[in-house]
């Protein structure tokens, strides 16, 4: 099964309701956070390249 991200931006307030299992662009919605999981995986990933550099 295909798996694709998306990153949307909303004004704040106008975000829209989401629940398990919602069809979104004909795919089921799976999985969601209210913020920038893109941002914090790159957090991530730089900490990771210091660790293995050390």
């Amino acid at each position: 099964m295909g798996k694709v991200t998306l990153v949307l931006n909303f004004e704040d307030g106008k975000e829209p309701r989401l629940y398990s299992k919602q069809n979104i662009l004909g795919g089921e919605l799976i999985g969601f956070a209210w913020s920038d999981l893109q941002e914090k995986i790159e957090s991530l990933e730089k900490r990771i390249e210091e660790l293995e550099d050390d």
